[in-house]
């Protein structure tokens, strides 16, 4: 089994902003995913020295972090597809997920975890699973700090974990 502990918009400029009890648990995943709005490359780089990070590009993320890190990714885990978006572009949160389904058209994706809205989610959308983990600084509008634990073998299982 894979485990992926997803987290997203943070909007910080250091690290130390995200609670501690988050990060202790980031050396317990096979993959600590960050969809995006770090805001600083110091972000990107503080969590670059965490082995199993991957991340992409936010909407505030500062120019130089386009040069760090990619708008989408794709993973293959256990043979499912995995794409990972904020989406970059921002915009209001309207069909978000047909435009997520753009940005991966020439790939079959089994899951899509995205940030950017700030609200968590575990839906299905044309037959793909799209996962947010929300916001884990509660940052506004977020109601509360929030990430997903996604755990992937011979299905994908999902659970939101509000802090």
């Amino acid at each position: 089994m894979k485990k992926i502990l997803a987290i997203s918009d943070s909007h910080i400029n250091s690290l130390d902003k995200i609670p501690s009890e988050l990060i202790k648990k980031f050396n317990e995943f096979d993959y600590v995913v960050h969809c995006g709005d770090f805001t600083t490359k110091k972000v990107v780089e503080e969590f670059k020295e965490f082995k199993n990070f991957i991340g992409t590009v936010g909407n505030v993320d500062d120019y130089e972090i386009e040069n760090i890190l990619e708008k989408e990714v794709v993973l293959d885990i256990n043979g499912f597809k995995i794409g990972i978006t904020h989406p970059y572009e921002g915009g209001p949160p309207v069909n978000i997920k047909e435009r997520i389904l753009k940005k991966f058209r020439n790939e079959k994706m089994d899951l899509i975890i995205f940030g950017h809205t700030h609200f968590v989610e575990n839906s299905e959308y044309n037959s793909v699973k799209f996962v947010n983990p929300g916001s884990c600084t509660g940052k506004f509008p977020a109601l509360f700090r929030s990430y997903a634990i996604i755990e992937i073998e011979e299905k994908i299982n999902v659970k939101i974990v509000k802090y």
